[in-house]
């Protein structure tokens, strides 16, 4: 759902009244051009996950291809919003792990 908000209303409310009517994840799509997949992807790395994702389980906890998590991934880090870190596994091979920028 979008908010719209008219010039009026905005002089007659505070900043963090406007604030509560502003979905951020529109913004995000908006200003960043980011689709709503990439919006996703950086909601996951910021709220939900404790600790680095592979791409493997932020394909398997948003249920999409590997290859599509790859692609808004690089959007994601191209803009700065999260960084890629590699990380050496038991098994010897170095897989990525996705974080959040800091």
């Amino acid at each position: 759902m979008i908010n719209v908000v008219s010039l009026i209303t905005i002089k007659e409310k505070s900043t963090e009244e406007i604030l509560e009517d502003v979905d951020i994840k529109y913004i995000l799509r908006c200003i960043l051009r980011l689709s709503p997949t990439e919006v996703e992807i950086y909601y996951l790395l910021q709220n939900k996950a404790k600790e680095p994702l592979t791409v493997a389980e932020i394909a398997k906890e948003m249920n999409k291809s590997r290859s599509t998590i790859e692609r808004s991934l690089v959007k994601l880090v191209q803009l700065g919003l999260i960084a890629r870190r590699p990380v050496l596994a038991k098994n010897g091979a170095t897989h990525m792990f996705i974080t959040r920028s800091r």
